[in-house]
């Protein structure tokens, strides 16, 4: 299905009142060197992709039938700031482990014609089960210590702190200027 809706673009499929993943849209930082600029995660289990180019930042789920994109809440706060290419990684964490937690599997059914008419079924169904399965800090954690290119997992203390560059102590967005955090992760090719 997931290559049957990429022909939106030669305008082959039309999605009916649905999308079928998730997108989020980000500012970054430009940075020094333009070779920094650039920066790629992905899940290809789930279907999730990262990707900063000079200075915006994508992230997104491309087959949960839009579940992710509920959660945009959980960013609110932070589309006001350019991300610092830690930030871009952590975030790709947070929306790649949830992306694992999935509990549903979109259907679709098209309608032949041209173009093609594309339809989701209800993302809920006769479930009552919610969209995720549960959160592990400590699960998560190992995904960030994974975007962060980090071998072993220092950003998590039991029972349930993990490290964050997105927030400070009192929970407020924090801005993390590269000229004063010149910090990369270390999986990103320079």
């Amino acid at each position: 299905m997931h290559r049957f809706f990429l022909q939106q673009a030669r305008e082959v499929v039309e999605c009916v009142d649905f999308s079928p993943g998730s997108i989020y849209i980000f500012s970054a930082q430009e940075l020094p060197e333009k070779k920094l600029e650039w920066d790629l995660c992905d899940n290809v289990d789930t279907l999730f992709i990262g990707c900063r180019v000079g200075k915006t930042a994508l992230i997104a789920c491309l087959a949960d039938g839009g579940a992710e994109q509920s959660m945009e809440e959980q960013f609110s706060d932070i589309f006001d700031i350019d991300l610092h290419p830690i930030q871009f990684r952590e975030i790709c964490a947070i929306v790649s482990y949830r992306s694992t937690l999935a509990t549903r599997t979109p259907k679709h059914f098209v309608i032949e014609g041209n173009p093609h008419k594309a339809h989701q079924l209800p993302l809920g169904g006769f479930s009552l089960k919610p969209y995720f399965q549960g959160w592990s800090d400590e699960t998560y954690s190992k995904f960030l210590a994974f975007y962060l290119g980090e071998g072993k997992n220092y950003f998590f203390q039991p029972p349930d702190k993990v490290m964050t560059w997105l927030h400070d102590n009192s929970g407020n967005p924090r801005f993390m200027n590269f000229k004063d955090y010149p910090v990369m992760p270390k999986n990103i090719g320079g």
